[in-house]
């Protein structure tokens, strides 16, 4: 049951879409790589910064986010400097291009209930607000072409049937393609690698860590939560959902935290939620 009584029964959580906040960074980078630009190319990380015909100023969130003027991509990475990839976007790759790397990786652009799940309008799709929104299922699936060197695999849940005579009844498209090159595995491979070697820092600086024995790579996202009527204004400080897409060599999983609507999360003991 849901939070009010209503029956959830059926309910697939993980193929439903939401904002990814800054767990769409890594797209933002993956069309930045494929433009030929590096991770030691340089922004300005400090907060906020105004940007031409954009009405409000972009802030980074909180002081362990921003960076300095001289801020490298892979440092931006690791802090998840708005404005730094804010700026990549709108000035380099484009929202168009972010969106191709996303659907290249494995962000398809509508569920299955055929609504449309990545939008490219406008310049908020690289720090994954506005009305950008991914399924987790897509993210892990995402992600898990990162985790394969650049190597895109179909998502499927069932990859084969056989009736009692042992003949097939189904078999899931399950081809691989170089996602980030056409035809070129060796380069998919080196954007995807990049791409890792700017995830990898994340998971110690966003105080976490891998599994024992195992390297791995992932990005934290959250959407802030807006106030509402008779809300204390310090709700102006929690999320309304949280994210952390990661991988090893192996595995990728994407893990979201939410509700429906723009509510606060809070902990057990009223503290807010963070990923």
């Amino acid at each position: 049951k849901g939070p009010n009584g209503e029956d959830q029964a059926g309910r697939d959580w993980a193929d439903e879409a939401h904002n990814p906040g800054s767990s769409m960074k890594p797209f933002d980078l993956t069309a930045f790589l494929k433009d030929g630009r590096g991770l030691n190319a340089v922004f300005d990380g400090r907060s906020p910064r105004t940007f031409p015909d954009v009405p409000l100023p972009v802030r980074n969130a909180g002081t362990s986010s921003s960076c300095s003027e001289q801020c490298t991509v892979a440092e931006a990475m690791q802090r998840s400097t708005n404005t730094v990839f804010y700026d990549m976007v709108l000035n380099v790759t484009k929202p168009g291009g972010v969106a191709e790397a996303a659907q290249e990786a494995g962000i398809r652009t509508k569920d299955t209930g055929g609504r449309s799940v990545l939008f490219t309008g406008d310049n908020n799709i690289s720090i994954g607000g506005g009305q950008t929104a991914v399924t987790p299922a897509d993210m892990a699936s995402a992600y898990a072409t990162f985790a394969a060197g650049g190597v895109q695999h179909s998502r499927h849940f069932v990859q084969k049937v056989t009736n009692s005579q042992g003949e097939t009844a189904y078999e899931a498209d399950t081809r691989a393609t170089d996602a980030f090159a056409d035809n070129d595995r060796g380069r998919s491979r080196q954007i995807a690698g990049n791409v890792t070697a700017a995830l990898a820092p994340v998971i110690p600086f966003s105080r976490l860590s891998c599994p024992a024995g195992h390297e791995c790579a992932g990005k934290t996202g959250t959407q802030q939560h807006t106030p509402g009527d008779g809300e204390p204004a310090s709700a102006a400080n929690t999320n309304s959902q949280t994210w952390m897409v990661g991988y090893t060599p192996s595995v990728s999983a994407a893990v979201w935290v939410g509700s429906d609507g723009d509510k606060a999360l809070r902990g057990p003991s009223g503290q807010p939620l963070t990923p």
